[in-house]
């Protein structure tokens, strides 16, 4: 992981939580916001967070792309995806897309 001195490329400072003062916050990046699309009302949120390692934890300290999902007028339901299965995910859908659009 990145020091508190210094951020991942995507991180933004604006809502990255990784201080000097505070090396217990997390980098974040910006929020990709999707939807809705009538006549649904559901909206995605995703963006790329990282928090600081904690011992016992293996999968901590590692970027992992924060996924939130639901309807825009109530609280979103947020999924932590480690990279690997966000990356297999984008596949997926983009394979899938590409199928239906012919």
């Amino acid at each position: 992981m990145s020091g508190v001195d210094s951020h991942p490329a995507w991180c933004d400072p604006a809502r990255c939580g990784a201080m000097p003062d505070r090396p217990e916050g997390t980098h974040c990046s910006r929020v990709v916001v999707l939807g809705p699309f009538p006549p649904s009302s559901v909206v995605v949120e995703v963006s790329v967070a990282q928090s600081p390692p904690v011992p016992g934890y293996p999968w901590s300290g590692q970027p992992f792309v924060a996924l939130a999902l639901g309807d825009a007028e109530e609280e979103l339901s947020v999924t932590p995806l480690p990279v690997e299965l966000a990356t297999a995910l984008g596949r997926v859908l983009t394979g899938l897309l590409c199928d239906v659009a012919g």
